[in-house]
């Protein structure tokens, strides 16, 4: 992982860790991942793909707008804090 003085992480521009540029796409060396789909283009969609977006209008027309759950400001959950 990144330490946070290295953020934000370009794979597109910057060479992986413990390899520099040259060894970018040749044996031996590093590449980054071409069939990825960065989840944020989902994520933000997932209102429509749950509600039954032109697959179901009864059903988008009863739950949709979403509702927004808010986060508590403190969590019994491992690893939460507050912030």
């Amino acid at each position: 992982m990144p330490l946070d003085e290295q953020l934000p992480v370009d794979p597109a521009a910057d060479a992986a860790p413990g390899y520099d540029e040259a060894q970018r796409g040749v044996p031996g060396g590093f590449a980054g991942d071409a069939d990825i789909l960065d989840t944020w283009a989902t994520s933000s969609l997932t209102p429509q793909i749950v509600g039954g977006w032109s697959r179901d209008e009864d059903l988008f027309a009863k739950v949709f707008p979403f509702d927004l759950r808010p986060r508590a400001t403190t969590s019994s959950a491992p690893g939460c804090s507050p912030r």
